[in-house]
C-alpha cells in the first residue's frame, strides 16, 4: 500500500515532534502494510521555498536511518492554496512530489471559499504545469456542503486525495465510501501526525472498505497512486455525481 500524505518529518510542522516519534510512526506504517510513502510537511509560504527545502532535507536526514528496509520514500509538501496569493505562485517551484509533476494542495478548511478560487487554481495550473492533488477532500466544509465541487476539481484536471480516517469516522464514512465507489478517489493518505491522536489508520480503513464490498475500488486507487509516483498522466472517469440524501452521501 502507498501513503501519499504524511507528516512524519520531525520538528518541521505540526507533525512528528522528534526523530523518535517519526521512527515509531514509520514502524507503524510498515506494520500496516505501507510499502511506499510521501513526506508532505506543510508549506504556508511564511518562509522562502529555499529555506523550506533546506529545513525539509535536514529533517529527513534525521530519520533516514529509521526508514524500514524495503520501504520507498519520497519528499513532497502540502502547499496551502487560498487562491488569493498570486504574487507567491513562484514560491511553489520544487514543492512537487519528488520525480513527478504532481503537487499536494491544501485548501481553506472552515472559511467560505471565494468564488474565484477555482479560477485562480486553473490559472496556477496553467502557469506552473503542475497537477494538483487536492489534499483530504473529506475534511472541507465547502465540499461536504456541495459535493459537486469534486466534479469541478476533476474537470480542471486535479486529482483527489482522501484520508484513511474518513472511512472510520462516522461523520465522513458515507462520504468517503461514496467517493471511492464512484471513482472520485485517486489517492489515499493517513495524514498521520503523531502516535496518539493521529496515528496511521490504513488497516482499519481497509477493513471498513472491504466490509462495504469496495475492495476492488480500493486496489484501483493503489494502482493510480503507483502511476502518480511513476509520473504518468491520470485520466479520471466517475460513475455518478455524489449527492446527500437523508444525511447519507450516495
Amino acid at each position: 500500500m502507498i501513503d501519499m500524505h504524511t507528516h512524519l518529518l520531525p520538528a518541521i510542522d505540526d507533525g512528528a515532534k522528534d526523530a523518535q516519534t517519526a521512527a515509531e510512526l514509520l514502524r507503524l506504517e510498515q506494520e500496516q502494510g505501507v510499502k511506499e510513502l510521501v513526506f508532505t510537511p506543510h508549506f504556508y509560504g511564511d518562509v522562502t521555498t529555499e529555506t523550506f527545502l533546506i529545513n525539509r532535507q535536514n529533517a529527513y536526514e534525521k530519520i533516514r536511518e529509521f526508514v524500514p528496509q524495503g520501504m520507498r520514500v519520497r519528499l513532497g509538501a502540502e502547499v496551502y492554496f487560498s487562491g488569493l496569493r498570486l504574487a507567491q505562485f513562484g514560491q511553489f517551484d520544487s514543492l512537487n512530489i519528488d520525480g513527478t509533476k504532481y503537487v499536494m494542495l491544501e485548501l481553506p478548511y472552515s472559511t467560505v471559499w471565494p468564488k474565484s478560487i477555482l479560477y485562480y487554481l486553473e490559472r496556477w495550473m496553467n502557469g506552473t504545469g503542475y497537477v494538483p492533488i487536492i489534499a483530504h477532500v473529506d475534511r472541507y466544509i465547502e465540499v461536504l456542503k456541495e459535493p459537486t465541487l469534486l466534479n469541478r476539481f476533476l474537470e480542471l484536471g486535479c486529482l483527489l486525495q482522501v484520508n484513511t480516517s474518513a472511512f472510520i469516522n462516522r461523520r465522513t464514512r458515507s462520504f468517503a465510501l461514496a467517493m471511492l465507489k464512484n471513482g472520485y478517489v485517486q489517492a489515499l493518505g493517513t495524514d498521520t501526525h503523531d502516535t496518539q491522536n493521529r496515528a496511521p489508520t490504513y488497516l482499519q480503513a481497509k477493513a471498513v472498505v472491504e466490509k462495504a464490498g469496495l475492495l476492488a475500488e480500493w486496489e484501483q486507487a493503489q494502482t493510480t497512486m503507483e502511476r502518480i509516483l511513476e509520473n504518468q498522466r491520470i485520466t479520471v472517469r466517475v460513475k455518478k455525481t455524489i449527492k446527500k440524501c437523508l444525511g447519507k452521501y450516495r
